[in-house]
């Protein structure tokens, strides 16, 4: 028997590699790609059906049953029971985020390959969704299918070999094969902010280029910040030559969609595109009224809150659907995970990144997003270790 313990070196077995590169994928599949649309609720399910039953096996054949992050596991139970329970209006009992404890519970290696794989899978879709997009700004890429967003007020989307264009948007935002640009820009900057930007990384440069065309204000953002925390003169002028070209090539386009957007009007950013003024006097209400429904949020599926003001998705959202108290466990995981995993300013750093990233997209409790922070951790913690013992090397 495989008995599971920290000194065992599961690194190259090729088994496990292969259910690791497939579970990739099927985590992959999760972030909504155009190409499952069609059929997203069936395939979604058929996912986590076959996950679950990979990473169960995972456990099983190598930890002996043996999981980790027990209490996080846990906690993050917890917190699920919590979102579906508390709410003040709606009680939704309909699902268990069975796949994402589990993806907990699997050893640092698994969580930090599978990430690295999921990278490497953007990576690929991102260098093909490219030459895409660029062959269409040249006019010689043709539309070869059309798609149906499942947020049925989305406008259909035009298929091209490569990537997507939702048609009301300007052709100018590169969305690669997802639903938004801002979806891009926002994971590109949380994978980005733990691997961090490197010449000889081709990952970090596709990254980068993808983000910059997304024209996505929270990617921007994010840049800026990275580039305020890993100050280094190599990576910041790479990043300024990369955003001189695309200021040069799209001059118009860069005020239209960034520099505009950082316009304060009335207190607050011009560019806030995830909320509604009709929303943003809900939410004040809501505020104002205090009671249960700001404490422990109104649930779930709120037919006022997400049908009448569709399409509105910020930190505000989050707490319409579950409150301060839910707000409070969220971030409390993230941090505690941080705490006890990589307690250094790195680490405090991406967990900063991850707060901010929710003030426009709070999908804190999806499962890609947990892979991502978690494996982000483990990536930065095994660049630590290789980093000291590189060093001793060196001195001896």
């Amino acid at each position: 028997m495989n008995q599971y313990n920290s000194t065992v070196d599961l690194s190259n077995d090729s088994t496990l590699i292969k259910t690791n590169l497939i579970l990739s994928f099927l985590i992959f599949l999760t972030m909504s790609p155009y190409i499952i649309w069609e059929n997203q609720t069936l395939i979604l399910r058929f996912i986590h059906l076959v996950s679950n039953c990979i990473i169960v096996y995972i456990i099983i054949k190598y930890y002996d049953f043996n999981i980790n992050n027990k209490a996080f596991a846990v906690f993050f139970f917890a917190i699920s029971v919590y979102t579906m329970l508390a709410g003040t209006e709606v009680h939704d009992l309909s699902y268990f985020p069975i796949l994402t404890i589990l993806f907990i519970t699997l050893r640092p290696a698994e969580q930090l390959r599978i990430f690295n794989y999921i990278v490497t899978i953007l990576t690929m879709v991102y260098i093909l969704g490219l030459a895409s997009y660029l062959l269409r700004l040249v006019g010689l890429n043709k539309q070869i299918g059309v798609a149906i967003a499942p947020n049925l007020w989305k406008e259909p989307y035009a298929v091209f070999f490569g990537h997507a264009e939702e048609g009301s948007l300007n052709v100018y935002r590169f969305s690669s094969i997802f639903d938004e640009a801002g979806v891009v820009g926002t994971i590109n900057g949380l994978v980005l902010s733990a691997i961090g930007f490197s010449k000889l990384n081709v990952r970090s440069i596709v990254l980068l280029i993808a983000g910059l065309i997304s024209f996505s204000l929270a990617f921007y953002i994010i840049l800026f910040m990275n580039l305020l925390f890993y100050f280094n003169f190599k990576k910041v002028l790479i990043a300024f030559l990369l955003l001189f070209g695309v200021f040069f090539f799209f001059r118009d386009k860069f005020d239209d969609l960034i520099v505009s957007r950082l316009v304060i009007e009335n207190g607050t950013i011009s560019g806030d595109n995830r909320s509604s003024q009709d929303f943003d006097q809900y939410f004040k209400i809501l505020v104002d009224n205090g009671g249960n429904d700001l404490i422990y949020g109104k649930g779930k599926l709120t037919s006022d809150a997400e049908e009448a003001f569709e399409g509105a998705s910020s930190y505000k959202m989050f707490i319409v659907r579950y409150g301060i108290v839910g707000a409070i466990l969220v971030v409390v995981f993230y941090a505690l995970f941080v705490f006890t995993n990589f307690n250094s300013r790195r680490g405090w750093f991406l967990f900063l990144i991850f707060l901010i990233s929710a003030y426009q997209r709070p999908d804190l409790l999806v499962l890609f997003n947990i892979v991502f922070f978690i494996g982000g951790i483990e990536y930065l913690k095994q660049n630590d270790i290789e980093k000291s013992l590189k060093e001793k090397s060196i001195s001896v």
